[in-house]
């Protein structure tokens, strides 16, 4: 459990840190298509978003729970091993899916390190003709 844990924690927390890092690339090429910044929308969808699935996680869990028909408000050593067992069996495959439509959806995801340099390229020659027009 201690190996699972610590390799789930490395994996949220390099999960945050790409997802933090694409917002900010999504907001540059938003730019790009708008013209106007809009990182505090964009980043406040991303904390709605992770509300919404701590809310499904609590749901999901609670729903678990219920199938495997863990007992109210059991003491250490007091729940069946048989429990134990049902609730794994059907916690990881869970716990597995929903990583698996995180990583699916990944997919939809189309900024390339080129798309990112030519957004770059683009934004740095629109805020120097900015620049000039104000002067």
């Amino acid at each position: 459990m201690i190996v699972f844990n610590s390799i789930e924690v490395a994996f949220i927390i390099a999960s945050g840190i790409l997802v933090s890092a694409m917002i900010a690339d999504v907001v540059e090429d938003s730019e790009v298509t708008t013209g106007r910044r809009s990182e505090g929308l964009f980043f406040a969808a991303n904390s709605l978003a992770q509300k919404a699935v701590n809310g499904l996680g609590v749901i999901v869990a609670g729903q678990l729970l219920a199938y495997v028909h863990f007992p109210v408000q059991a003491k250490l050593g007091e729940v069946p091993t048989q429990t134990l067992f049902d609730l794994a069996s059907v916690y990881i495959p869970a716990l597995w899916g929903f990583y698996f439509i995180a990583i699916g959806l990944m997919v939809f995801y189309r900024i390339d390190r080129t798309v990112h340099s030519e957004n770059l390229s683009k934004l740095a020659v629109a805020r120097a003709d900015a620049a000039a027009a104000g002067r």
